[in-house]
């Protein structure tokens, strides 16, 4: 029994001397925050914070004080101009140094080679510029007195403010308000003559601070000019009007270099592709892209020249049918070959004599090989001179400015913390990409052959009941049909140029082996044609892929505010 007490009143004494000594190290608390200020007649103000400092047992080098000097409103950021003229510990000079960093001034306050306890007066006087709100009839100081930020209670906090010999503050438009950030608590406000003193009601804790709103007549303060709130702006916000003028600029470039020259004025319908075009260049020519579905079209081209088979494979699985494509040489590239179609037909077999198109969906270095392809296309449109320079290059430039002009801006308005910026910095590169990727630009030649392709594309795309209207039109036969039938798939209309042939029966090509045999309905052939043109899409794409005051304030609200700590 008397063990069980022994040990009961060995615990209760180790708890409390472990509670005491908790309390003891968590003493250190700001035992008064006085501020008096003085507004000068240049707009200027005068600072002195004198604050009662208790480090409690721990020993500390000193406090940090904490200010920002860059707010965001809705017209972007504003910044204002602190100068530190004097820091003192106890009435006698104390070492700081000052850092900026996330849009606020810390002073850092101490020796690092001494260390303190107890209770301590810091006094730390600074001048601040541009911190004057101004409005039609009247002009505001709007500050946060102790900052919102202080990691410690401030038991008392009060603040004086001093204006120029003369001046009448409105007793309606001055108002003082403690608590958390957004808080619209009020404390008491006193007004003598020029001079308005407030004090908060209560203890602050954590996050707490003290704010004051005061409104006063016009012309009391120099009010900066037009040009000077300008500059001002520019200086804060020159992301903002830069990003305007790159828009501006890709717009002129776009209008002088970037905009399609004229070709013959009337698009006349052609029956056939100009100068023999295969219709792989056809589809890149006509917007500058060489996309999936102008390679789709230029392996069905390679097919009906005999240079491979494409053999249709179907297999059932316990609910679904899975169809796979292969992909079979039958003649190899030569001279004569085109060369944009030899680096097709050479990526498409990869160096065999077959490949299963669901092979190349899971080749990992096929978009290697299609950025190839492509390079090719794109480089062949520039040597026929029929762009002024390689469209790919060109629109990688501008993706690449876009992208570096939207991380550059982007990264320093989050700097900033001005959330204006940063959403015109995210439009303005936007917009660049956006003119950038139409900025190549096709010579009057390249114009020409586009309306050429534009009058053949029209003669696909009619319908049967208006093909009477184009004078002189071959005849409908099958053979036609078969021969136009990639174009009509690179142009994207391949659906109406079959419907002109919806009711004709043709026999299964030697380059495609499918399922359908006999004579077949055009139609039919077509439902199969469909059916490759979206698998071969979805591949190549897969393959691709393997490759972000008044009563209207609040506490924490208007200039000033920060923090502060101890080190």
């Amino acid at each position: 029994m008397v063990r069980q007490r022994l040990a009961l009143s060995t615990l209760i004494f180790i708890t409390l001397v472990s509670f005491a000594f908790t309390k003891t190290a968590q003493a250190e608390s700001i035992t008064d925050f006085s501020s008096n200020i003085n507004i000068n007649p240049d707009a200027s103000f005068t600072v002195q914070e004198t604050i009662a400092y208790d480090f409690g047992m721990p020993e500390k080098h000193g406090i940090y004080r904490t200010i920002p000097v860059r707010y965001t409103n809705y017209t972007g950021v504003r910044s204002i101009d602190i100068n530190v003229i004097d820091v003192q510990r106890n009435g006698y000079d104390e070492p700081y140094e000052i850092k900026y960093g996330e849009g606020a001034m810390t002073i850092k306050i101490g020796d690092a080679n001494k260390t303190i306890s107890g209770s301590h007066a810091y006094k730390i006087t600074y001048t601040v510029k541009r911190a004057i709100n101004y409005f039609d009839n009247y002009d505001e100081l709007y500050w946060n007195v102790t900052g919102n930020q202080w990691l410690y209670t401030i038991e008392a906090s009060n603040v004086s403010v001093t204006f120029p010999v003369g001046t009448i503050i409105n007793e309606q438009l001055a108002s003082c308000y403690e608590g958390k950030t957004g808080s619209t608590s009020t404390c008491p406000i006193n007004i003598k003559a020029n001079t308005v003193t407030a004090h908060s009601n209560n203890i602050l804790t954590n996050q707490e601070g003290l704010t004051i709103a005061l409104a006063f007549p016009k012309n009391i303060v120099q009010q900066p000019s037009v040009i000077e709130k300008t500059s001002w702006w520019l200086k804060d916000n020159f992301i903002m009007p830069l990003t305007l003028l790159s828009v501006i600029i890709m717009l002129i470039l776009w209008f002088t270099k970037g905009r399609e020259p004229k070709g013959r004025l009337t698009i006349i319908p052609q029956y056939e592709p100009p100068q023999k075009l295969t219709p792989t260049l056809v589809g890149a020519l006509i917007d500058g892209v060489i996309n999936t579905r102008d390679l789709t079209a230029g392996i069905i081209w390679l097919a009906q020249q005999g240079y491979l088979r494409i053999e249709r494979q179907a297999t059932k699985g316990f609910l679904t049918k899975q169809v796979d494509y292969n992909f079979v040489s039958i003649t190899p590239a030569n001279t004569n070959t085109p060369a944009l179609e030899k680096k097709l037909l050479e990526g498409l077999l990869g160096g065999g004599l077959a490949r299963l198109l669901s092979t190349i969906k899971l080749d990992t270095k096929f978009s290697q090989t299609l950025k190839d392809i492509k390079d090719v296309a794109y480089e062949e449109l520039k040597q026929r001179r029929w762009f002024n320079g390689n469209p790919s290059s060109v629109r990688i430039s501008y993706l690449v400015f876009a992208g570096v002009f939207g991380v550059g801006a982007g990264i320093f308005s989050g700097y900033q913390q001005n959330i204006v910026s940063m959403i015109c910095a995210v439009v303005a590169a936007l917009l660049i990409g956006i003119i950038g990727w139409f900025m190549p630009q096709k010579t009057k030649l390249g114009a020409e052959i586009r309306d050429d392709i534009l009058g053949f594309k029209q003669f696909l795309a009619v319908t049967d009941k208006e093909r009477f209207k184009f004078h002189n039109a071959p005849e409908k036969n099958p053979k036609q049909f078969m021969e136009w039938l990639p174009y009509a798939i690179a142009l994207g209309v391949e659906t109406q140029w079959a419907e002109q042939f919806a009711n004709m029966y043709i026999e299964p090509p030697q380059w495609y082996h499918s399922n359908l045999v006999g004579s077949i309905l055009i139609a039919d052939f077509m439902g199969n044609m469909s059916s490759f043109t979206a698998s071969t899409t979805s591949g190549f794409q897969a393959a691709s892929a393997k490759s972000g005051s008044g009563g209207h304030g609040f506490s924490g609200g208007g200039f000033g505010g920060g923090g502060g700590g101890s080190w």
